[in-house]
């Protein structure tokens, strides 16, 4: 069951973000974008497909309380009393909405106002929003928004563009507004974060599962980092085609959204030694040290192998900085990808060789 709602959570990403896309472009005129072939059918199967995967939440409590009340008293009490059933029900909805909107080519603005709305519901059943109402909600729905903003041009330009037309034109726009998005999301990520785990628990959080996991999501937004600073700085020539770079960036983004979603399955580590005491360290985490974690968790630079940790890091940044040449010689991405990948498991085993 969890395996399902990760990937529930997943889809939310992919089909949040194929209908930003959709929107934002709306509002761009044809001559700052390349001529797209976007199906109807895709955009309303993103919609109904929002009202599924965002029921995984909504599954996941059920199922805490349904084996002591009963599946259905269980699931009429969380729609009725928890924010993640009040914010399904919003959303499904809103998607109803959408869908009507889409199949009569409604307005641009009537779009736009659903995808906020809808946002918001999910900020509001966010699990950081349980933790403080406002503050969490805030942060997890400007989170939420820069990812979306991001990542739907992203998608809808590198996959569905059907020529190169006013691609300079594009990247000229994109490049601005994939930094401020992507600001957007490190600052909200990290407020987030905070309330999650505080910094000076970060580096042990790693022995349980969700810091292994937020550990690899951190390392895989490097590549994605470097990817976009560098359009930015190949933008500046006129003859630059980012669309292979930008199927790159979609691919590990990708695999970002997937480190996000096991983290919504997995236990916040709110106090690290008694969650250890409790329900054990994670296995990987103990297969890569070598040896049972034992409380109280206290990981340092020097807790593990200095030299062989060093190495992978330098080895890592040697791969990034093939991923470099390769954007800049306009390579395949599947090649870009490769190299994204091998850093981001150079610099995981690296840092975890480190400390553990």
């Amino acid at each position: 069951m969890s395996m399902v709602i990760a990937a529930a959570e997943w889809l939310t990403y992919i089909f949040f973000s194929l209908l930003m896309g959709h929107v934002v472009l709306a509002f761009l005129p044809e001559t700052k974008k390349p001529v797209l072939k976007v199906s109807k059918h895709l955009l309303l199967a993103s919609s109904l497909g929002i009202v599924f995967s965002t029921f995984g939440p909504v599954l996941q409590v059920v199922f805490y309380f349904y084996e002591s009340v009963g599946a259905i008293r269980a699931f009429y009490a969380v729609l009725t009393d928890f924010q993640v059933g009040h914010a399904w029900l919003v959303i499904s909805w809103v998607c109803l909405f959408m869908m009507i909107t889409i199949l009569f080519n409604g307005s641009r603005y009537l779009k736009a106002l659903w995808m906020v709305i809808m946002i918001l519901a999910v900020g509001y059943s966010s699990h950081v929003a349980s933790l403080s109402l406002w503050e969490g909600w805030m942060a997890h729905s400007l989170h939420f928004l820069g990812v979306t903003l991001w990542a739907g041009v992203l998608l809808h330009i590198s996959w569905f563009a059907s020529t190169t037309l006013n691609w300079p034109a594009f990247v000229k726009w994109f490049s601005p507004f994939a930094a401020a998005c992507m600001a957007v999301v490190l600052i909200t990520g990290f407020w987030t974060m905070t309330m999650v785990v505080e910094v000076k628990d970060y580096a042990d959080s790693w022995v349980l599962s969700y810091g292994q996991t937020l550990l690899l999501k951190h390392i895989v937004i490097l590549p994605l980092l470097l990817i976009a600073f560098s359009n930015a700085y190949l933008s500046r020539k006129d003859s630059y085609k980012p669309r292979k770079t930008l199927k790159a960036e979609s691919l590990i983004f990708l695999l970002t959204i997937g480190c996000t979603a096991f983290l919504g399955i997995l236990s916040p580590p709110h106090d690290i030694d008694f969650t250890v005491d409790s329900e054990g360290a994670s296995p990987w985490a103990e297969y890569l040290a070598g040896e049972p974690i034992q409380t109280p968790v206290n990981l340092s630079v020097t807790g593990g192998n200095v030299w062989e940790g060093v190495s992978l890091l330098i080895l890592g940044a040697g791969f990034l900085g093939m991923l470099f040449l390769l954007i800049r010689r306009d390579k395949s991405y599947s090649l870009t990808v490769l190299f994204g990948l091998l850093s981001i498991m150079s610099l995981y085993f690296g840092l975890n060789r480190l400390f553990l």
